[in-house]
């Protein structure tokens, strides 16, 4: 009956994962959880997403004061994951991998190095920020 019970909290706290547009804490999901009329401890929940983040289906990131947070990587056919994201809103936009191949490209003539795949984050203001952040 646990495995059964540790298969229905994995699949119930994606579910919960993939609702998020933008980075969220473990102490996130228990809040929604919570919300919903249920309890899974907080330990739980981030042994969880770190065993997503090992299965690759979430990326986790640390803060300046060492929070872990969390992004689920959409159905993206690449395997590099490039984001954007907004210093103002903190919302992350997924950017098509393809448009980065030129630096893979570079890194190998220029450099003499074989980039596999990469995941990053680049910071600026989206659209909507920019006014409200005079950029």
């Amino acid at each position: 009956m646990a495995n059964k019970n540790r298969i229905l909290n994995r699949s119930y706290i994606m579910q919960i994962a993939q609702s998020f547009s933008t980075p969220f804490t473990a102490k996130d999901i228990v809040e929604k959880i919570d919300a919903d009329g249920n309890h899974l401890g907080v330990t739980t929940v981030y042994r969880t997403l770190n065993e997503f983040v090992n299965d690759g289906l979430l990326r986790k990131t640390l803060g300046e004061n060492g929070s872990a947070t969390f992004i689920y990587l959409d159905n993206c056919p690449n395997e590099n994951h490039v984001y954007l994201e907004c210093l103002g809103c903190h919302r992350i936009f997924h950017v098509d991998c393809r448009h980065f191949n030129g630096f893979k490209k570079h890194a190998a003539r220029k450099h003499g190095f074989d980039i596999s795949t990469f995941q990053m984050t680049i910071p600026g203001y989206c659209a909507e920020c920019q006014g409200l952040h005079h950029v």
